[in-house]
């Protein structure tokens, strides 16, 4: 069994025309619950089951299904999440990438951070290769970035800078 919480419904319309093998896709609403909860363990508890709730997990003490997604395998497809997991980028950080949606809507910035190839990541390397890639640096390195913000190289009119306000401010 697989619980798919879809924070924003992004997904909604797509889940419909989703054809799985060796599942069952089953929507679940705010207002069935219990009827969830007797078709998986009374009705048909040996069907692997996709559950997709196009809301927000919510808090344990408010979910009829915490027991089950507690044994279920739990999946995030957000776009955020995804994009995380393309670029190796730890759960835990997920957040900073939330920071700068607009930085994410373009593959071509997705690919040229991608493209830094960064070994270890944390909340301030995301940022400097954020940072890297609107400066059109080939690698994440603050030192160069320093050096590519200097007064002596640019002015504050430049396409650099107005593309780190663009997209991060």
């Amino acid at each position: 069994m697989i619980m798919w919480y879809d924070d924003q419904a992004e997904f909604l319309e797509e889940i419909s025309d989703l054809q799985l093998d060796n599942a069952k896709i089953y929507k679940l609403e705010k207002d069935n619950w219990l009827r969830t909860k007797y078709l998986l363990e009374i009705e048909d508890p040996k069907t692997n089951y996709l559950i997709y709730a196009p809301f927000p997990r919510p808090a344990d003490n408010e979910n009829h299904l915490a027991d089950i997604t507690y044994y279920a395998s739990t999946f995030c497809a957000d776009k955020m999440s995804l994009i995380a997991r393309e670029l190796n980028i730890p759960e835990e950080y997920i957040y900073v990438l939330r920071r700068y949606p607009k930085f994410w809507n373009a593959k071509s910035r997705i690919k040229r951070f991608k493209d830094l190839k960064i070994d270890e990541y944390s909340e301030s390397m995301i940022i400097i290769g954020i940072l890297c890639v609107l400066a059109k640096l080939k690698t994440a390195n603050f030192d160069e970035l320093l050096k590519k913000f200097s007064l002596k190289k640019i002015s504050m009119k430049t396409n650099t800078l107005l593309n780190l306000r663009r997209w991060i401010f």
